[in-house]
């Protein structure tokens, strides 16, 4: 079984506290987006301590998306163990996509329904678990495939769905997230 490794311990304490703290404010409600890999394991674990033991004081939920056919099996009985061991509400989220229309709908249909999720626990914010080394790979895919200077935000107001996404992770390298 996949162990994160402790975020009190491995993280950079600075970059964490920075990443947490331009992206969250108080009284929020905060939807993780919980894919099972070790990104949003340690997003569980670190959004899950932290209100208990620093302000801003938050509230969270993490929400799994199964998408019904595509041929993955998540480990959903871990999933909801780890939230619970941080104090974290699990939901998972099952929906589908016609894949004859386009492939690359997946991901699109996986964020619609993080969104929709959110709203229906009156969250204000979507966590993500990208982390430094993300944004920097895709900073460089977009220089080299597009001609394009650009990366994605570590905090993104999304006016029309009155949504925020944040990347509290932003700071932390990903080698601060393996054991």
């Amino acid at each position: 079984m996949f162990q994160v490794a402790s975020i009190t311990k491995s993280f950079k304490e600075k970059a964490v506290l920075k990443g947490v703290s331009f992206s969250i404010e108080e009284g929020d409600k905060i939807l993780i987006g919980l894919s099972g890999g070790k990104d949003s394991l340690a997003l569980v674990e670190l959004l899950g301590k932290r209100p208990r033991i620093y302000k801003p004081r938050f509230s969270v939920v993490a929400v799994h998306v199964v998408m019904k056919n595509i041929p993955y099996q998540s480990d959903t009985e871990y999933l909801k163990a780890h939230c619970e061991a941080y104090g974290v509400p699990f939901v998972q989220y099952e929906t589908a996509f016609d894949p004859a229309t386009d492939t690359r709908k997946c991901s699109w249909n996986r964020r619609k329904a993080l969104f929709t999720v959110a709203k229906e626990h009156g969250c204000n914010k979507i966590a993500l678990g990208h982390h430094m080394d993300d944004i920097l790979e895709t900073l460089l895919m977009n220089i080299t495939y597009q001609g394009a200077f650009g990366t994605m935000p570590p905090r993104l107001v999304m006016k029309k769905f009155d949504m925020t996404i944040i990347r509290p992770m932003c700071l932390v390298h990903e080698a601060d997230l393996v054991e």
